[in-house]
């Protein structure tokens, strides 16, 4: 959390000023901070998508590969799921991340090939369970956490 620390003094500022609700979304984003910011063994991503290069940078995680790394327009090869299988079963990653607003079909091939859980990273698409950025962020936090280890 001390390397953070600019990051929420910013934050801190700006979601302070905006009274009651911008200072339970500043407690909320320092909680989730803080449950990244542990040390953990495991910091390897891999994801739908890279819509969380930024956020994997911030928190010290790295986004080791996304099904689909350039144009949601695009599908994933078989020889891209091939390369993700093999840096998934060498690297023991053992949680894959999805977005509700996509098709999981890659990553369930994935997961069923290496025996790594799905999980669920939300991205801005809101679900009737997840239906506010402060949810969101509980869900984000829930998801790295399960898939990270304890």
């Amino acid at each position: 959390l001390v390397a953070h620390g600019h990051i929420l003094r910013s934050l801190a500022g700006t979601w302070l000023g905006l009274g009651p609700a911008g200072g339970a979304l500043f407690n909320l984003n320092t909680a989730t901070l803080s449950v990244l910011g542990h040390e953990r063994e495991r910091r390897t991503l891999v994801v739908f998508h890279d819509a969380f290069q930024y956020f994997a940078a911030a928190y010290g995680l790295e986004l080791a590969a996304a099904v689909l790394p350039a144009s949601l327009g695009q599908q994933a090869t078989a020889g891209d799921l091939a390369a993700i299988i093999e840096l998934v079963r060498e690297r023991e990653v053992p949680a894959i991340y999805r977005e509700p607003q996509f098709g999981a079909e890659a990553l369930d091939a994935v997961a069923e090939e290496t025996g790594a859980r799905v999980l669920t990273l939300y991205s801005g698409a809101f679900t009737d369970e997840v239906d506010s950025y402060a949810a969101m962020m509980r869900a984000n936090a829930a998801a790295l956490v399960a898939g990270l280890g304890e």
